[in-house]
């Protein structure tokens, strides 16, 4: 039902990603006895959620050099990286120390809300997300997580007619091929 609808509603392809997590419930009853026992119920969600920050001029190809090629200049973080690092750092742990501690409770105004970035636009935004399945399978179980991956690529992973992967897809792409199958008459 909210599948169908937020195809409904997606009227051209946006990068989207599944998200999935363990939904566990405990039932436990007050009285036991051996037709009323604990119950332990274990489902895992996947949610679809459409993404906000895009990077196109990011390579997506394989990387050029071999590792142990590249001296560690390449990769390790330069003076200017690390004093940003820093500064996010002090505003992360004062946020924590002004909402914990309650003598410094009144300097809470005095900080900023946010840490600027290039993206802060996009993160201010709300995310986009729909349901899309609830199954009854733990991801704490190797042969379930098995099954839930399973199912992610058989439902959401393009293919061509003789099964074989036919490109690497975002997720929203893949619904819209999926609407046709759902919905053929939709706009």
């Amino acid at each position: 039902m909210y599948l169908k609808k937020w195809l409904k509603e997606t009227k051209h392809p946006v990068p989207s990603e599944i998200i999935g997590d363990n939904f566990d419930w405990s039932i436990s009853p007050s009285i036991m006895t051996k037709e009323k026992q604990r119950k332990s119920l274990h489902w895992f969600l996947l949610l679809g959620a459409e993404r906000r920050i895009l990077a196109p001029d990011l390579p997506d190809e394989r990387p050029q050099e071999d590792m142990r090629n590249i001296s560690s200049e390449m990769f390790l973080p330069t003076e200017c990286e690390i004093a940003e690092l820093r500064a996010n750092y002090v505003h992360h742990i004062s946020k924590i120390l002004v909402e914990h501690v309650d003598c410094l409770k009144p300097f809470e105004q005095s900080l900023d809300k946010y840490i600027e970035h290039q993206h802060i636009l996009e993160t201010s935004l709300k995310s986009k997300i729909t349901l899309i399945d609830l199954l009854e399978k733990s991801e704490n179980k190797s042969d379930d997580m098995i099954e839930i991956l399973e199912y992610i690529h058989h439902h959401f992973i393009a293919h061509n007619n003789n099964g074989i992967l036919a490109q690497k897809v975002f997720f929203a792409e893949t619904f819209l091929q999926m609407k046709e199958r759902i919905e053929p008459n939709l706009p």
